[in-house]
């Protein structure tokens, strides 16, 4: 996010009057937008277990497969 600012004021710095407001506004609002794009996600339980694959039983690996399953159907595009 900071580079993408930093970026956005290089290419405007001749427009840019008081710098002080550019930067806090632009911050600001790149923030919101990665809010509003996080918005859809969601995190994985703190609870989750890891299984090692190479301990995993049968039941335990299908557990696995269909929670990676659900949490890939919900990414979406």
């Amino acid at each position: 996010m900071v580079n993408a600012v930093f970026d956005a004021y290089l290419r405007r710095r001749a427009t840019v009057h008081d710098l002080e407001r550019y930067v806090v506004a632009s911050v600001c609002n790149a923030s919101r937008d990665y809010w509003r794009a996080k918005k859809g996600t969601e995190e994985v339980p703190i609870e989750a277990e890891y299984v090692a694959p190479a301990t995993a039983d049968a039941e335990e690996r299908l557990v696995r497969s269909m929670t990676i399953a659900v949490q890939l159907t919900r990414l979406g595009r």
